[in-house]
């Protein structure tokens, strides 16, 4: 995080000890912050636009020992990895309906089975506006006021006020918070 600046003596130096390890305390507790404040604002992960104005914010965090640029690499380095555990964890994250299932059925006799009998069973899924909102409510902090964190995203936003005029919001919000 900082530019290595060289220690050296032949002989161990207690004050250089201490100087390194209060420089080391000081960064440790920067990351710390750094991270507590994009967790803080996790709901802007969600969208380009919220990244770009997370990765923008790193001037939140100020010190006189360390330079602002190795601050802001920090913090790039920090949403960069928020950003790739969020996308995999959407990308293992199924909500979605089940649409039919497909039953494979032997055609003619075989030796272990008759012409009938079931060969394979698939479910097939699709996936609705209804599946996409949840989706995209699990990573919304549901306390807070929960409009003004899906204004970086207008589609979403749409939905959610579609839903909300037929009053199936509070089942919805419910149902994302059981997900989270």
């Amino acid at each position: 995080m900082i530019k290595s600046v060289m220690y050296t003596s032949k002989y161990h130096n207690q004050i250089k000890e201490n100087s390194v390890k209060h420089l080391l305390h000081i960064i440790a507790k920067i990351k710390n912050q750094l991270s507590q404040y994009v967790y803080d604002h996790k709901h802007l992960l969600l969208t380009y636009s919220g990244i770009k104005e997370l990765k923008n914010s790193y001037k939140v965090i100020k010190s006189d020992i360390i330079p602002a640029y190795n601050i802001s690499t920090e913090h790039n380095l920090i949403v960069d990895l928020y950003v790739n555990v969020l996308s995999q964890h959407i990308k293992n994250l199924n909500i979605r309906l089940q649409d039919k299932i497909v039953i494979q059925r032997y055609e003619s006799d075989t030796k272990y089975h008759k012409k009938g009998d079931i060969k394979s069973i698939q479910f097939k899924y699709r996936s609705t506006n209804l599946t996409k909102l949840i989706k995209y409510l699990v990573y919304v902090d549901l306390t807070k006021d929960i409009k003004e964190q899906l204004k970086s995203s207008e589609a979403i936003l749409a939905m959610y006020e579609y839903y909300e005029s037929k009053g199936w919001i509070d089942r919805i919000v419910s149902l994302a918070q059981s997900k989270q």
